[in-house]
């Protein structure tokens, strides 16, 4: 992978979830990283969320930010990372125990 790309995935997605899990009362972001076979890097990030993301309907989910401007560049970095690396990206959040994931695989270009 570029450096860029790797910067732009990684910065992106642990600040959402940095963001996320300080506003909770026992804030923690727990990331994984491999390289399982046949693929680039497989990763996986959980944080706490009080509030359920609210999805968009387009991929992306709405914002709760102040400066609405400001906000969805990082996701759609992410994607647009995760289709060059011809990837996935899946994201599901618990009601339950109140739990963010998101998970991205990017495959082997070999």
């Amino acid at each position: 992978m570029a450096p860029n790309d790797i910067t732009a995935l990684f910065g992106n997605l642990l600040e959402n979830a940095v963001e996320a899990a300080q506003n909770t009362a026992e804030p923690y972001v727990e990331l994984h990283v491999g390289s399982p076979a046949g693929t680039d890097l497989f990763l996986s990030l959980t944080n706490p969320c009080s509030h359920p993301p609210r999805e968009d309907g387009r991929g992306g989910f709405l914002t709760r930010k102040l400066n609405k401007e400001q906000h969805g560049i990082g996701l759609k970095s992410v994607k647009a990372i995760v289709r060059k690396y011809d990837g996935t990206l899946n994201h599901e959040y618990d009601r339950e125990t109140k739990l963010f994931n998101i998970s991205v695989l990017l495959k082997d270009k070999v």
